[in-house]
């Protein structure tokens, strides 16, 4: 079992994460969704200047695919 991620260390973070965002280059406001229907997992992510908000989309058109698991750890570096 992996530890929670707020105690996940580098190697094991780059070992076992998988990339589904993007790089910033600017201070400036984004928005991008990743679907992951192939985990149950509909993001969110928007970021305005330095800070980042990660929301989950549960719209109802696509509730057959979205994962009921109460608990999801996401770790973002």
């Amino acid at each position: 079992m992996l530890p929670v991620p707020s105690d996940i260390s580098d190697e094991v973070f780059l070992a076992t994460s998988l990339r589904c965002g993007r790089v910033l280059t600017a201070k400036e406001r984004h928005v991008w969704r990743w679907t992951g229907f192939h985990f149950g997992v509909d993001l969110l992510m928007i970021t305005d200047d330095s800070t980042i908000s990660i929301k989950r989309n549960h719209r109802s058109e696509f509730g057959q695919l979205l994962s009921l698991q109460t608990t999801r750890h996401v770790a973002i570096r």
